[in-house]
């Protein structure tokens, strides 16, 4: 078993900021917030790290840069 966190609970940081800090606090897998971006309504709502409404067939190579 692999212990993991997800990217919403680091609203301030890039992903490429989450997952250093996933990996230099030991962690080994990572759930990336990857939804619509939108207003929060709730715990985690609004913060993405990948907007999937932006992901185009040419940004999939690189995700990120949908956020």
């Amino acid at each position: 078993m692999k212990l993991g966190f997800l990217t919403a609970a680091l609203p301030g940081n890039t992903l490429e900021q989450a997952a250093q800090w996933g990996a230099e606090s030991g962690f080994q897998a990572i759930e990336i917030a990857c939804w619509p971006l939108e207003k929060a309504t709730a715990a985690y709502a609004g913060v993405t790290h990948i907007n999937v409404t932006k992901l185009t067939r040419p940004r999939r190579r690189h995700p990120q840069d949908a956020g």
